[in-house]
């Protein structure tokens, strides 16, 4: 969990480290908290796997927000090879900071839960995947943490993938979505970026996505736009190697002609992701806005 003590401004919200002594005089409230900040385990009831699991999450609430109250679900990127980590997270703390709370879901797929989990991500791209997250968003729902009809999910990288195809696949649950630095259209994978330029790169799609046209257009969120009926922020770099612009652009053009244009914002000489104080600045603002305007701030009545 990530707890917001008192508040963080965009000027203080990238410390050097941080990091909690048992010796530091801290409020009660704050003592109570970190005593609760063991990973906590959800139950996936995933009717569609033949093994039911466990999926380990992270859940943010965070002291400023009411309960229930507005959430943000950040997904990781991805999706293997990779995790989320108790520790300081910058988009995190924005949004506790903000009375947010925040669900980080470590989804079949992910690492540092042994081969077989990570292994039994690949093939669910768009499937069991996001499934997981949804799982876990209606876990934080019934617990008494997220108010169900203000959640918002967002990611980068793979994160904005499972963000807008989660939106598509459960058109109910997420009343925003968020896509920075994301991949968009599948068939693309093996043409355009950087993952392709190196044989490993293939072997690694053919295995965790394979090549099967139809398959990958399922799974596509520019594919699937029709069925995303909540209002979308996309995010990128101009100069994005693992994520050409392309994506991002093929992403707006399918949602304007589903009638659902989107929020839009280009950073000119970025790359996969956004560097420096002032590109997150503007970044960061562009996303607080549009939740307030999605999801509402969290002391809204």
């Amino acid at each position: 969990m990530h707890y917001a003590v008192d508040h963080l401004d965009l000027d203080t919200i990238f410390p050097p480290t941080l990091s909690v002594s048992v010796n530091t005089e801290i409020p009660a409230s704050i003592k109570r908290c970190l005593e609760e900040l063991e990973n906590s385990e959800l139950y996936s009831s995933q009717k569609r796997s033949i093994v039911s699991m466990l999926v380990p999450a992270y859940r943010q609430v965070s002291i400023l927000g009411p309960k229930p109250g507005p959430m943000v679900v950040l997904v990781h990127g991805g999706p293997h090879d990779i995790r989320d980590y108790w520790g300081f997270n910058p988009e995190a703390q924005l949004l506790a900071s903000r009375g947010y709370h925040v669900l980080q879901v470590n989804y079949r797929g992910s690492s540092g839960y042994g081969v077989e989990y990570r292994k039994s991500g690949y093939g669910e791209w768009g499937r069991k995947i996001e499934d997981d997250v949804a799982d876990a968003v209606r876990w934080a729902a019934q617990s008494g943490i997220a108010d169900a009809k203000r959640v918002c999910v967002f990611g980068y990288s793979y994160g904005a993938y499972s963000a807008l195809i989660g939106a598509a696949r459960y058109p109910g649950l997420y009343r925003c979505a968020i896509g920075a630095a994301g991949i968009y259209d599948l068939s693309l994978l093996d043409r355009t970026g950087d993952v392709r330029q190196r044989r490993s790169g293939l072997v690694y799609l053919d295995e965790v996505i394979g090549d099967d046209k139809e398959e990958l257009a399922a799974r596509s969120p520019t594919e699937q736009a029709s069925r995303i009926a909540a209002p979308v922020l996309l995010l990128h770099g101009s100069e994005d190697r693992r994520a050409p612009l392309a994506h991002a652009n093929r992403m707006r053009d399918a949602l304007k002609s589903a009638g659902n244009e989107p929020e839009w914002l280009v950073m000119s000489g970025h790359g996969h992701g956004f560097f420096g104080d002032e590109a997150r600045r503007e970044v960061y603002e562009r996303i607080l806005a549009f939740l307030k305007e999605n999801i509402g701030a969290p002391d809204d009545a």
